[in-house]
């Protein structure tokens, strides 16, 4: 099984505030705030891990198992993808 990868697309910046992440595209101008969850799913895909990696990692921090967070954080890639937040790598 191969691990899709994303790494935070060149035109966005980010700052971590209070344990959240905004997240501006610099482009567009459009800004986001994450919340806890979303913030820390952030912080893994712009540390260079791996979707299976992050899920695993979310999976612990909660006590959920990785099938559990995967669809919850298949939803947040694809939406932030869309919003040319992230891209995929190979």
């Amino acid at each position: 099984m191969r691990m899709k990868k994303y790494k935070v697309a060149d035109k966005v910046s980010w700052k971590e505030m209070d344990g959240l992440i905004i997240v501006v595209n610099t482009e567009s101008g459009a800004y986001y705030s994450l919340n806890k969850t979303a913030s820390e799913i952030w912080k893994q895909i712009a540390a260079g891990n791996s979707e299976q990696e992050v899920s695993k990692a979310i999976g612990e921090r909660y006590e959920v198992s990785e099938e559990e967070v995967r669809s919850d954080l298949e939803a947040c890639l694809k939406n932030w993808l869309d919003e040319k937040l992230i891209s995929a790598t190979d």
